[in-house]
């Protein structure tokens, strides 16, 4: 079974005092003498506490403490210790009697000659002892107790070993005292005891035990110490890369604008390496070199402005995609109306008879578009609502109007700038020939000539026939 090795966070300093020499060094002194001064240079480790363990004991019995591992570039002149039950002692190894059994962390304060001071704690464990059987008559024959020092085992130097006697027993008492003696010139004493080899080597452990009357017995147990083989770290993985993440933005573009070329480069591999990235536009071939040491990213960006239109394929050591150049689309030719057959029918009209105004208007612009035609007759605008056209582009109609107007002469009709005329005629008047006359005037003459006699009839009393 092998010991459980304590784990410290202390700095071992291989050395604890460099020695600087400068020697030779010319210095005029005197009536032009040389001298030689030597300059030494002490570099001071660091002081360290070790205050052992971890240790075991039994409730009245003393426990010894060691401090002899501390070290330090000065020398240590004081040993301070906190036996964790509110007691305190000094030395290099002290001695303690705990009253009650528990686990305490005891403190160890080492003090150099120059004042300076280092800590280190370690545990013990104290137990109660076992119950003492009565003495036996001193006539009846006393039984030797049995030892036992517990397995043997295979430690590494400098690793703490823990052996534990409390498989000794007395057949006819208890055990009074366990002596331990590491075989490498150390001994120690209680049931449980902790030692640490500083060679390697084969120690023969021995436990000796004694009974109430004193009669001893004695077990060994076989340490083998060796030096603690070096762990070869792995090997690490040489540099290995993957390519990811090929991005091609934007997708399409016009000739001459720019397009962006992204993707990942990851050394998958534990040592630094340079990959060589083999880039291929349209089959135009690119080289780049990107290191990266292991475990790292990096994003490598192409920029580019082709002017051909086409499609352009994109090859990244085996990451394809692609973009397209395409020339701007031509925009739309606006909407445009001309205005074409114009007519006015017929030409000429009697009052209160219309004309026809037709006339074909066409959109030659390519997207659709509202026409509103202007009209007018004689400089004003006809009554009602604007006459609206829509049409697509390429399209045509043809509009007609009628239009009456009553005063007899020339009117003048004006559509979007276009000029026509038409007349209106007074409707013909009566021909009076002379009998016609004259026959008119007679029935005046006669009219005239009944009612001035009426007139007289009347003025005179003269009844009417």
């Amino acid at each position: 079974m092998r010991a459980k090795l304590k784990l410290r966070s202390k700095i071992l300093v291989s050395a604890l005092m460099v020695l600087f020499i400068v020697s030779i060094i010319p210095v005029l002194a005197g009536k032009g003498e040389r001298a030689d001064v030597t300059i030494t240079v002490t570099v001071v480790g660091p002081l360290i506490a070790d205050a052992g363990g971890p240790y075991f004991g039994l409730v009245g019995s003393p426990v010894s403490f060691d401090g002899s591992g501390s070290f330090g570039s000065e020398e240590i002149v004081k040993y301070d210790w906190d036996f964790g039950d509110r007691t305190i002692g000094t030395g290099v190894k002290p001695s303690h009697i705990y009253t009650v059994a528990d686990t305490y962390t005891i403190t160890l304060t080492v003090t150099d000659e120059d004042g300076a001071t280092d800590i280190d704690t370690a545990e013990v464990t104290v137990s109660t002892p076992p119950p003492i059987s009565p003495p036996v008559s001193m006539g009846s024959a006393n039984k030797k107790p049995i030892a036992d020092a517990g397995p043997d085992q295979e430690v590494y130097v400098d690793e703490a070993v823990n052996f534990d006697g409390s498989g000794s027993y007395d057949p006819d008492g208890s055990i009074m005292s366990w002596t331990w003696d590491f075989g490498d010139g150390e001994k120690d004493s209680g049931e449980t005891a902790s030692h640490t080899y500083s060679e390697t080597g084969v120690y023969m452990v021995t436990l000796t035990v004694k009974d109430y009357r004193n009669t001893e017995a004695s077990d060994t147990c076989i340490i083998t110490a060796t030096e603690e083989a070096e762990i070869t770290p792995p090997t690490p993985r040489p540099a290995e890369f993957i390519l990811s993440d090929l991005s091609i933005t934007p997708a399409e573009v016009e000739p001459r604008e720019e397009v962006t070329i992204t993707f990942l480069v990851t050394n998958v591999g534990e040592e630094t390496g340079t990959c060589t990235v083999n880039l291929s536009v349209e089959g135009e071939p690119m080289t780049v070199l990107v290191t990266l040491d292991g475990g790292e990213s990096e994003e490598v960006e192409f920029k580019l402005s082709p002017e051909a239109e086409g499609t352009y394929q994109v090859v990244v050591d085996g990451l394809t995609g692609s973009f397209t150049v395409k020339l701007p689309p031509v925009p739309l030719k606006p909407a445009e109306f001309i205005i074409s057959g114009f007519t006015v029918s017929p030409i000429e009209v009697p009052t209160g008879e219309a004309v026809t105004v037709s006339v074909t208007i066409k959109n030659i612009g390519e997207v659709t578009g509202t026409h509103i035609l202007e009209i007018m007759v004689d400089g004003d605008t006809p009554e009602g609502p604007p006459i609206e056209t829509v049409l697509e582009g390429g399209a045509s109609t043809t509009i007609t109007i009628n239009v009456i107007e009553e005063e007899p002469k020339e009117h003048t009709v004006k559509v979007d700038g276009l000029t026509e005329v038409f007349t209106v005629t007074a409707p013909p008047g009566f021909v009076l020939s002379p009998g016609y006359i004259a026959g008119i005037l007679i029935l005046i003459i006669i009219a005239g000539t009944t009612t001035y006699t009426l007139y007289r009839r009347r003025q005179t009393g003269i009844p009417p026939v």
